[in-house]
């Protein structure tokens, strides 16, 4: 398990938060075998604001911004009272970015 964190607003912007969040499962995918993990096993899950950045990992073009294969998310659990009940996003390339129910 992995817990992350980024800089809040109003002192950052939500795209500079997105871009920390992506730049965080950029790293954990590539140094996941330094840590004993598979990175080929990352799941997501994240709460409110958390949630929605889970929402914006499904729609991340990995090849095209970071180099990585596009199905590096095995799946993602957003979680919030703005989400209703929990959409589970499993493997997000296949669900072209959206959520999947």
């Amino acid at each position: 398990m992995v817990v992350t964190s980024y800089l809040l607003c109003p002192k950052v912007s939500i795209s500079e938060i997105t871009r920390q969040s992506r730049a965080v499962i950029a790293w954990l995918w590539q140094h996941a075998g330094e840590y004993h993990g598979d990175r080929n096993k990352i799941v997501v899950c994240g709460y409110s604001a958390g949630g929605q950045q889970v929402g914006m990992f499904a729609a991340t073009d990995w090849p095209g911004e970071y180099g990585l294969p596009a199905n590096i998310i095995r799946a993602g659990i957003p979680m919030g009272d703005h989400w209703g009940q929990a959409r589970f996003i499993i493997n997000p390339p296949l669900c072209r970015g959206a959520i999947c129910r």
